[in-house]
């Protein structure tokens, strides 16, 4: 993901999101706050979670049609469409390059052993609750007392703390799908883990 400096203009989703950050902390929410830099939203904590079609068209990364592993975009996508992965290290996690309204869809590689921080995904007032769902290719997830080998899922509504380990022998990968937080026309691309709406 590059360091771009060009300015993002925000949603009324994240917008939103924003304003209850800075409410959170004690600040005033400044209705001007509508155009920031990726390094500005970091430097305040925010982590990228998705990208809209508007930015999968602009990198050239969005088609119409069938889509597949072996097209030249989806090899393309692990590095241009890669999102934020705040709660282990070594993980290399990208969104793929298709438009499902409502929902992001991104491969994780996982190294062995990794741990993976407790943390929980906000749940935001007026909007759906969402969710997360992991589906294991290759490797295992330690999750709940369980392991969770190729073809195994679970899912976990936004709001619940969670934590898991990976196969300490070899590479885990899984493909996880995530309803947005946010309208499904604003989705938020952006998210805050300081942030709870519970």
């Amino acid at each position: 993901m590059g360091k771009s400096k060009q300015n993002i203009i925000l949603n009324e989703s994240e917008v939103l999101l924003l304003a209850m950050l800075l409410q959170g902390r004690g600040q005033t929410p400044n209705s001007t706050m509508t155009e920031l830099t990726e390094p500005e939203l970091k430097e305040m904590g925010f982590i990228r979670e998705n990208w809209t079609v508007e930015e999968l068209k602009a990198k050239g990364l969005a088609q119409d049609g069938v889509v597949t592993s072996f097209d030249e975009i989806a090899t393309r996508a692990e590095t241009e469409l890669a999102v934020d992965a705040p709660f282990a290290d070594g993980v290399k996690k990208w969104q793929l390059p298709i438009n499902l309204p409502g929902f992001r869809l991104v491969m994780t590689k996982f190294p062995p052993g990794t741990v993976v921080k407790a943390h929980k995904h906000p749940s935001i007032p007026g909007f759906s609750r969402c969710g997360q769902v992991r589906v294991v290719i290759k490797g295992s997830i330690d999750y709940d007392g369980k392991i969770y080998g190729p073809g195994d899922w679970f899912y976990i509504p936004n709001g619940g703390a969670y934590s898991f380990t990976t196969d300490p022998n070899e590479e885990t990968l899984e493909n996880y799908m995530y309803q947005y937080n946010g309208a499904a026309q604003q989705p938020l691309r952006f998210s805050n883990f300081d942030l709870d709406f519970n």
